[in-house]
């Protein structure tokens, strides 16, 4: 009970913070803040229990956007750091795939320098999403990001890129090893990825389709797959605000790895 009182404080002050957008796309996907702050408090506190149909809901796709926005939470430092690796590598183009919703990188880089994205997700809920809150931020997005239905279980490729994106998303493929080989194999030679990757130890949670015992294990999984790990970075939970991860191992992190095709 205490730790669902703590996700609950941290919602609510979220959502009370941002209270203007949150009204603002809930009208737009047609659900309520009592809506959003229920979808959080199930995605944070039933992890080991829910499995990827959670995310067809509109109201859960802005708790995962206002996640986004809590300052020192690992979600804040995952989206600091792949701006951070963004900017050395300075991509002309960029896909995403399993993006949920869009993250930091969309409006500090590629508004700002009107780089193309490919925002790919196989649930139109995040689609759906990411048209509402691009509205918010500029009126001439579509001139340079484009929101693709995509399943990685499709087997089909992307396209050709400067980067691609998987931020704790492959493991939710039915074959994450087979169809990471397959993208990397049909991208580009020296075309860069950054990987979001759950260091989960033991055991996956039933939404995901395999775990990594380590970040050795992690790295050789990512060079096996055909990159060159030029750069990786450790991310750990902060256990005040990311209260979701009390539920999961104890050494549980996650690390962004940025990669090149050899």
């Amino acid at each position: 009970m205490e730790i669902r009182d703590g996700v609950i404080q941290i919602a609510k002050k979220t959502i009370a913070h941002a209270s203007e957008s949150v009204s603002v796309l809930c009208e737009t996907l047609n659900t309520t803040p009592e809506e959003v702050l229920n979808a959080w408090v199930v995605w944070d506190t039933n992890i080991n229990e829910y499995d990827n149909s959670i995310y067809n809901s509109n109201a859960l796709r802005i708790a995962m956007h206002l996640h986004n926005e809590i300052q020192g939470s690992w979600h804040d430092k995952r989206q600091s750091e792949v701006l951070n690796f963004i900017h050395q590598i300075k991509p002309l183009s960029i896909a995403e795939v399993g993006f949920g919703t869009p993250q930091r990188y969309v409006t500090e880089y590629v508004l700002k320098n009107h780089v193309p994205l490919s925002l790919l997700d196989f649930d139109d809920g995040s689609l759906n999403f990411a048209k509402a809150f691009l509205d918010t931020k500029s009126n001439d997005w579509r001139k340079y990001i484009t929101l693709r239905n995509y399943n990685m279980n499709s087997g089909n490729p992307i396209g050709d890129f400067d980067l691609y994106l998987f931020q704790d998303s492959l493991e939710h493929a039915n074959k994450p090893t087979e169809y990471f080989k397959s993208i990397v194999s049909s991208a580009k030679p020296k075309s860069h990825f950054i990987l979001c990757i759950p260091i989960e130890i033991d055991k996956a949670i039933p939404e995901h389709h395999m775990f990594w015992k380590n970040i050795t294990h992690a790295l050789e999984w990512v060079a096996q797959g055909g990159l060159l790990v030029k750069k990786y970075s450790e991310i750990k939970m902060n256990p005040e605000l990311d209260l979701f991860a009390k539920f999961l191992h104890p050494d549980f992190k996650e690390i962004l790895v940025l990669g090149e095709k050899v």
